[in-house]
């Protein structure tokens, strides 16, 4: 398969490496080529047939042909192939989708009866005018970039991807990372450690080759205390690191929880990446009889 200017993360490699046998595509065909690609990840419940975003995959929303044309036409052709994407997926009773951020052309899912909410996002989209001096980890901790991904580094990732939802068992799914992204030459592991040469911290990240974006997949941490106290030193070094590989990072949602990272983590935008949801008439009334037995249960619970 060959989509110009398509990420890695719409790669049926990639696709394999996160959700192997679980994952499917809505294609959308015009002239006979695919103009529209979009996978997505089966997550049949016993009652609902419910597809999402792939697990630990960035927000990259669908992929569209390339087409000339002035803006007015490219929007029109846009708007007809989200419509059709997401007609594409009326089989399934939930349907719940990220669009990456910036995405805003996104009125054929409205029209499809998709409703959108947004999840915050950091990024850097320039690293190159960031300044160097924010470039430092705090200096009573050590940064190492690209350390053996082995030991300590290796549990606290596979603790913080545990924590995630997952299609794979997450030592699994670190081993079939490292086999797929290691010769490709588009990951780095980070880690900060103290004076003691105890790893407090440690972060996977992926460069996606299309658009030179770095995304921090995940970051695992000591201990709480840790991660509120040197989120933001440990960003900033990423970052300084990064500018010798990347054109611009993305924090993802390793570092949005951190809400001291909005305010001490200099020259970092806040985004937002839209998850559209659409739901059939089926999970409609699922939904309705779930919120009224949660509510009776938790009446009778409190009485």
């Amino acid at each position: 398969m060959s989509l110009d200017g398509a990420s890695c993360f719409h790669e049926p490699w990639w696709l394999d490496i996160v959700a192997p046998g679980e994952w499917a595509v809505a294609e959308i065909e015009r002239g006979g080529a695919i103009a529209a690609y979009w996978p997505y990840w089966k997550r049949h419940d016993r009652w609902v047939r419910r597809i999402t975003s792939l697990p630990l995959t960035p927000p990259v929303g669908p992929w569209f042909k390339p087409a000339a044309g002035k803006l007015p036409a490219r929007l029109a052709r846009e708007h007809e192939l989200i419509e059709a994407l997401f007609e594409s997926l009326r089989g399934f009773d939930v349907v719940e989708m990220s669009l990456r951020p910036g995405f805003v052309n996104w009125l054929g899912g409205l029209w499809a009866g998709a409703r959108a909410s947004p999840n915050l996002t950091l990024r850097v989209p320039d690293l190159a005018v960031r300044p160097a001096e924010a470039d430092r980890a705090r200096s009573d901790f050590v940064f190492v970039a690209d350390p053996p991904l082995a030991g300590p580094v290796c549990a606290l990732l596979v603790s913080a991807l545990s924590e995630l939802p997952l299609a794979a068992k997450p030592p699994v799914l670190l081993e079939r990372l490292e086999a797929a992204l290691g010769p490709r030459g588009i990951r780095h592991v980070y880690s900060l450690q103290d004076g003691h040469g105890t790893v407090r911290a440690a972060s996977y990240v992926v460069v996606d080759p299309s658009d030179r974006m770095a995304h921090c997949l995940v970051a695992g941490w000591a201990s709480a205390a840790d991660r509120s106290a040197f989120a933001a030193s440990f960003l900033d070094a990423m970052l300084g690191e990064a500018k010798s590989y990347a054109r611009a990072f993305d924090a993802g949602a390793a570092f949005t929880a951190n809400p001291a990272g909005l305010e001490i983590c200099p020259n970092l935008t806040s985004g937002f990446h839209l998850v559209v949801r659409a739901l059939s008439p089926r999970a409609v009334v699922m939904e309705g009889v779930s919120i009224i037995v949660r509510a009776t249960l938790r009446r009778h619970v409190q009485s």
